[in-house]
C-alpha cells in the first residue's frame, strides 16, 4: 500500500514539473487580456449604439444615473479600482431584434489592444416583440496600450 502511494506522489511529483517546464519554454505565446463581464443588461441602455472606454468613478456614475433614470430601484454601481482597472461598456442602441452586445480580444500586441463587438442572440417567445435597449460592461486592467474598436 506504501509503495502504491510513494509511487502515485513521485507520478503526480513529476508531472507538475513538466507543465512548469511547458511554460518556461514558450514565453512568446501571446497570452490575452482578460475582460471580466461586469454586468449584462437587456433594457434600460442608451437609444443610440455606442461604445466607450470609462476610466473613473465619476465618468461610471453619468453612465449609470442615465440607465437608472428609468429604473427603480437603479442599478448599484460596482466597486472598480481606477488605479487598476477601467471599464469598457457597449450599447445595441434601440432594436427589436434579441441580441445582447459583448466584446472580446481580438488582437493584441505589446502596443494596442483591438476589442471585437459581437452580438449574441438570446431566445425570445415568436409572439414577443418588444423593443430592448441592450447593454453589458466589461472590466479590463488598466493598460498603457492603445484601445481601438474592431469595425461592428
Amino acid at each position: 500500500m506504501k509503495k502504491g502511494l510513494v509511487l502515485l506522489v513521485l507520478c503526480y511529483a513529476c508531472s507538475a514539473q513538466q507543465a512548469v517546464i511547458a511554460n518556461l519554454t514558450a514565453p512568446n505565446q501571446s497570452t490575452k487580456t482578460a475582460l471580466i463581464l461586469l454586468l449584462e443588461e437587456r433594457y434600460g441602455g442608451p437609444e443610440s449604439s455606442s461604445t466607450q472606454i470609462i476610466s473613473s468613478e465619476k465618468e461610471l456614475k453619468k453612465f449609470l444615473g442615465l440607465i437608472n433614470k428609468t429604473r427603480k430601484p437603479g442599478l448599484r454601481l460596482p466597486k472598480i479600482d481606477f488605479t487598476k482597472n477601467q471599464v469598457l461598456i457597449s450599447c445595441a442602441g434601440i432594436t427589436s431584434e434579441p441580441k445582447t452586445p459583448t466584446l472580446e480580444v481580438f488582437f493584441e500586441d505589446e502596443n494596442t489592444i483591438v476589442i471585437e463587438e459581437k452580438f449574441t442572440k438570446y431566445n425570445l417567445s415568436t409572439d414577443n416583440k418588444s423593443v430592448t435597449s441592450p447593454f453589458v460592461m466589461y472590466k479590463l486592467p488598466l493598460l498603457s496600450k492603445k484601445i481601438s474598436f474592431k469595425n461592428r
